[in-house]
């Protein structure tokens, strides 16, 4: 019984036909993506900033990041670049956890803890990219409980994830980085842990009426209620408080220039495209034949006899391989 061809789109000129199709499709300029990643952060940061202070809902000196975007219309520009911005630091962290998996697999790391810290950066990236679309998208105002577990997931992970990789750094010089960038993300790394620390103990530090009033405040989207003669005086917890939002800015540069570091190693970098597949029911059976193929197979595929094994081991002619996959299903199950 006649059965269609399954395979890749490439397969259609495996006749003899055009030659174009089995040209390799890359994605090149990858060092656009952490690239992209920095300037989301800063152009999100200041931009939101900017217009939540000429509005009157923040005071100048110094709100945090968050509180910038808690009001409209900053408040929808905040979540809108922040979910973009999470999505290519999701696909960032992915290319470079592929790109040390590789070397892992090429010999260059030998030890079995490299690649487990390989496994739990790219999870702590994830989970810091989401955490960034969650305070995106709870604001302060709306919702506090998952704001603030979004930014504990976005920084304390943010953090974790830069001295996950200086120990990754370090072991793949001189072959995909150079020594100085080991240095420069070590560096990083302890600037943030400093700042992260002191940014939560001067935020635990400020007085309890300061932050309520200064809550109210946000909430209502009019700064003028704290008075600007309170404003800036020590005894109020002013100081406690541009403590903590200095440290929580500084925090957040400081990890978008890390990951802009990103650029050295991937600007030689391309990735090839997924191949799509098509799948095609043989008529008047129930049974799905799927077929592979690292090349593109004999001209003789058209017709096999109805009785098709369950399994085809792979076939070596001379120094290439087809791979082909079968699975069938009976009448009254799969067999």
């Amino acid at each position: 019984m006649d059965r269609r061809e399954v395979g890749t789109f490439n397969d259609r000129n495996r006749r003899g036909g055009e030659g174009s199709c089995h040209k390799m499709r890359l994605w090149k300029h990858l060092y656009l993506l952490p690239l992209s990643v920095f300037l989301g952060f800063i152009v999100t940061f200041f931009t939101t900033y900017t217009i939540a202070v000429q509005l009157d809902h923040v005071k100048p000196d110094f709100p945090y990041i968050s509180d910038g975007g808690a009001c409209p219309p900053e408040s929808c520009i905040f979540g809108q670049m922040l979910n973009m911005t999470a999505v290519l630091l999701g696909l960032t962290v992915y290319v470079r956890y592929s790109l040390v998996e590789d070397y892992y697999s090429c010999g260059h790391m030998r030890a079995r803890w490299e690649r487990w810290l390989n496994v739990a950066g790219a999870v702590c990236g994830m989970s810091g990219a989401v955490g960034i679309s969650i305070v995106g998208n709870f604001q302060v105002t709306n919702a506090l409980g998952m704001h603030l577990l979004g930014a504990m997931l976005a920084f304390f992970l943010g953090v974790f994830y830069c001295w996950i990789q200086v120990p990754i750094t370090y072991r793949t010089r001189p072959d995909m980085t150079r020594p100085w960038l080991t240095w420069v993300r070590l560096l990083i790394a302890v600037l943030c842990s400093v700042l992260f620390i002191s940014g939560w103990v001067c935020a635990a530090a400020t007085p309890a009426e300061f932050s309520h009033r200064l809550t109210n405040s946000i909430k209502a989207c009019n700064a003028s209620e704290i008075p600007d003669s309170e404003w800036g005086m020590p005894s109020h917890g002013w100081e406690y408080h541009v403590c903590s939002t200095a440290s929580e800015w500084a925090v957040g540069l400081l990890f978008s220039v890390f990951l802009l570091t990103f650029v050295y190693e991937f600007r030689l970098v391309t990735v090839e495209k997924p191949k799509l597949l098509r799948v095609a029911s043989v008529l008047h059976q129930r049974r799905w034949v799927g077929i592979e193929c690292l090349e593109p197979p004999p001209p003789l595929l058209a017709r096999r006899s109805r009785r098709v094994p369950p399994t085809v081991a792979p076939v070596s002619t001379g120094a290439h391989r087809h791979a082909y996959s079968t699975v069938n299903q009976a009448e009254g199950g799969v067999s």
